[in-house]
C-alpha cells in the first residue's frame, strides 16, 4: 500500500490493529489512552503513574490501592474471624456461661490479636487462627467453661 498523507497511513494502521483484535482503552488511573493487545480487558496501562512518588506503573498502584481497600472491608478474613469470636463471647454472656467481666477481658484479647494480625503478616498467616479459637481465647482470659 502507498499513502499520499501520513494521516492516511495512521488511519489504515489503526484499522488494521482493530481488525487484529487490538483496540484503544483509557487507563482508569492516569486517564491516558493505551492499546489493548491481550484477550482480557485491562483497566490500567503499563505506563508510569505520574502522581506516584515511587514511580510505579499504573497496574502496581492500582494493585496497592486494591489491597488497602480489601483490608478495610468487613469481610476481611482476619476481621471476620474476630467478629465470629466476639459473637461467640456475646452468646455465652447471654446464656449465662460467662460473666460480663470475663467477656470484657476475652473481647479485649480477641481484639488485640486481630490488631496484631493486621499489622504482622507472619503472625496472621501462622498463628492467628490457632490463637483465635474459643479455647485459646478463654484460656488466656482465665475462663473455664
Amino acid at each position: 500500500m502507498t499513502f499520499e498523507r501520513f494521516l492516511d497511513f495512521l488511519v489504515a494502521d489503526f484499522f488494521e490493529g482493530l481488525h487484529s483484535g487490538h483496540f484503544p482503552l483509557r487507563c482508569q488511573n492516569c486517564k491516558r489512552h493505551f492499546l489493548q493487545t491481550a484477550a482480557h480487558h485491562k483497566k490500567y496501562c503499563l505506563g508510569i503513574d505520574p502522581r506516584d512518588p515511587k514511580r510505579r506503573s499504573c497496574q502496581a498502584v492500582a494493585a496497592q490501592k486494591g489491597r488497602e481497600a480489601r483490608e478495610q472491608y468487613a469481610d476481611h478474613p482476619i476481621k471476620r474471624l474476630c467478629d465470629t469470636r466476639l459473637k461467640t463471647i456475646r452468646t455465652h454472656v447471654a446464656l449465662g456461661k460467662i460473666t460480663e467481666g470475663q467477656a470484657k477481658i476475652a473481647k479485649r484479647i480477641a481484639q488485640d490479636r486481630r490488631d496484631r494480625a493486621l499489622e504482622d503478616n507472619y503472625y496472621a498467616t501462622k498463628l492467628y487462627q490457632q490463637e483465635m479459637t474459643q479455647e485459646a481465647v478463654y484460656e488466656t482470659a482465665g475462663i473455664l467453661l
